[in-house]
């Protein structure tokens, strides 16, 4: 008989797991005595649960599953790559195009999309960016959590999800920076970062066209 499990997770900070288990063959490797003392235990443990199932998956601190919300950025997994229009900026004056490469994957058990991010400009690699989407459902927002090889403080983008447009914003200390992700389009994604003094105007910086590869 192959061992079965039966468990609850909690998690906050630290992640408490209780587990049950019930193996026919660990039972054969032990003395009687011992096989019935852990057997009592299982047994209380189990009952235990049972009883409690209600109250226990209630907590704050139950292991829930991804909601819809969460699944929605799902359709950004995968590997991308596509043209880049760089606009002039103060963070490339002169602009130019690039090539961009991007691998998105899931990860925290559903709760979160990871992204690795490489810009390809004259044959070099000249620019790299890691990037953790997630959904918050505390505050009904979507997140993206940025860090890049200009080696600057991680930036925090908030915003909205819908009708297969993600559109996230960042408040910064020369203004706001404004990205959007179109994927209503299949096996495309269509990128645009803007940039705005008073989160009125809007002025292009980057923009992408990315298939799937």
């Amino acid at each position: 008989m192959k061992s079965r499990s039966v468990g609850i997770r909690f998690i906050r900070h630290e992640v408490v797991v209780i587990f049950v288990w019930l193996s026919h063959d660990r039972l054969q490797r032990e003395s009687l005595q011992d096989s019935a003392n852990r057997a009592r235990t299982e047994v209380r443990c189990a009952v235990f649960i049972l009883q409690h199932e209600e109250s226990l998956m209630s907590s704050p601190y139950a292991m829930l599953d991804p909601t819809d919300a969460h699944r929605a950025l799902e359709a950004l997994i995968g590997r991308w790559q596509g043209e880049e229009t760089m606009h002039p900026s103060p963070w490339d004056p002169k602009g130019g195009s690039a090539i961009g490469m991007i691998h998105n994957a899931r990860s925290l058990d559903g709760f979160a999309v990871v992204q690795e991010y490489q810009q390809v400009r004259e044959d070099i690699a000249s620019f790299f960016g890691h990037g953790v989407f997630r959904y918050d459902a505390q505050k009904s927002q979507y997140e993206l959590h940025w860090f890049d090889s200009f080696g600057g403080a991680p930036s925090l983008f908030i915003g909205t999800f819908e009708h297969g447009l993600l559109v996230l914003q960042q408040a910064t200390q020369g203004g706001f920076m404004r990205t959007s992700w179109d994927l209503r389009q299949a096996g495309i994604i269509r990128y645009k970062a803007e940039v705005s003094g008073d989160a009125i105007a809007w002025q292009p910086f980057m923009e992408g066209v990315y298939e799937r590869v």
